[in-house]
């Protein structure tokens, strides 16, 4: 599909209608959404069209283009007799290698939700064909773990503030905490003066985020997986993960946390989604990284992000504290029903925004796992390019917003 798709994009773009005709399905049809009876109904009616727009002065430059299973997405800039563009967007459905159906659109999202993508991620997407994403893409974190100990956001104090007043963590309390990274929210979690284990798979994350702690006597970093931690049970009153647990196989995340709490005690879930607030969505900035993305960085697909009202909208739509965080983080595996083992859990959004020098935003994208795991020198040019972009289109400072969303669900006495 990619391969169609780069043909239909140099054929749109040199105007070439012979180039065009021979990607068309003889019985093309092209129409609006729901178009029982559309205009064009043939291949030659299809080729009628743009010629009598290009008569008229009509032109169109591909700004996006993308596979989305049998479906191509195209955004167009279309003007018209030199006046200003205005974004148009098809959905072409292919069958055998041929379009075989246009539809027009002029919203990018009902377009992608039409070609099945659904909404935008709240999060930058994985390369795609990764074997085991929770085996290949969470070990490369230790591999940047300086960069990563610079370059990830924290969480907003109120958000912190929140976990801790609702999940009543106080000096008394004992903490576990899933995939601290280097510490990110255990600096903030061992100011309470609570007893933390803070649980780090990576032997380099793990050492520095002792060295981050290490004025915090009651914090124990041990560099062990979730999954082969041998803690006892029932002995925890807050199991915590953040940015963290959608690397854990949900089937056995969610029963561990449950087994490790005592009764009434709190599973604590904290995410930094990304947002498309800020200049880092603006035009022509977000188009031009689009395209380094297409040119360098294919199997990360379509890089794009829902609206901060769309996330919590999405993160406050009910259901257990696995089905939530299912909506709001990646899922890399079978969701369990947990309603048995946790209350229904009480979730809270706080969208803010991050303001990027141009190395500041180079380093937090190099800390993604999306572009850690590809080869050095493509990771260089990519992140080279966008740098020179954040200089060129943005004047060397960069706006992204985030929506830090929090979910605590109370173990259920009796739960497994």
């Amino acid at each position: 599909m990619e391969e169609l798709a780069a043909r239909i994009r140099d054929a749109l773009e040199a105007a070439d209608l012979d180039a065009y005709a021979e990607l068309l399905h003889p019985a093309v049809q092209w129409g609006a959404p729901g178009d029982t009876s559309p205009p064009c109904r043939t291949r030659d009616d299809v080729l009628a069209w743009y010629r009598r727009g290009r008569a008229e002065g009509q032109r169109a430059r591909v700004g996006e283009i993308f596979a989305a299973g049998d479906k191509i997405v195209v955004g167009l800039k279309v003007s018209a007799g030199g006046g200003a563009e205005v974004d148009r967007w098809q959905v072409l459905a292919v069958v055998d290698g041929k379009i075989a159906d246009i539809r027009g659109y002029e919203r990018r999202e009902d377009a992608v939700a039409a070609a099945g993508v659904g909404a935008p991620a709240p999060y930058i997407p994985l390369p795609r064909g990764l074997g085991d994403p929770r085996v290949t893409a969470a070990a490369v974190f230790d591999r940047i773990a300086a960069l990563y100990d610079r370059a990830r956001p924290g969480y907003p104090d109120q958000a912190v503030a929140d976990l801790v007043r609702r999940c009543r963590v106080d000096r008394s309390s004992r903490v576990l905490e899933i995939g601290c990274g280097t510490g990110q929210l255990t600096r903030d979690l061992a100011g309470t003066g609570a007893s933390i284990v803070a649980l780090e798979l990576g032997a380099e994350l793990a050492r520095l985020a002792g060295a981050n702690l290490a004025a915090f006597p009651d914090v124990e970093i041990v560099n062990v997986a979730f999954e082969a931690y041998e803690g006892e049970a029932a002995t925890y009153d807050l199991v915590v993960s953040a940015t963290a647990f959608h690397w854990i196989d949900p089937a056995v995340g969610y029963p561990k946390a449950a087994s490790l709490l005592r009764a009434g005690g709190w599973l604590g879930l904290v995410t930094n989604t990304h947002a498309s607030g800020g200049s880092h969505n603006s035009e022509p900035f977000a188009p031009a990284v689009r395209e380094l993305h297409r040119s360098l960085a294919p199997e990360v697909g379509d890089w794009s992000f829902a609206a901060a009202a769309d996330i919590e909208r999405t993160a406050l739509a009910g259901g257990d504290i696995a089905a939530v965080w299912t909506r709001v983080d990646r899922k890399l595996g079978a969701v369990p029903d947990v309603s048995e083992l946790f209350d229904p859990p009480v979730v809270t959004a706080y969208p803010w925004t991050a303001t990027y020098t141009r190395d500041a935003y180079v380093d937090m994208l190099a800390s993604q796992s999306s572009y850690a795991l590809m080869e050095p020198e493509r990771r260089e040019e990519l992140l080279a390019g966008v740098g020179r972009l954040v200089d060129d289109l943005l004047g060397g400072s960069v706006t992204k917003e985030y929506v830090t969303v929090l979910a605590a669900a109370r173990r259920r006495t009796g739960g497994a």
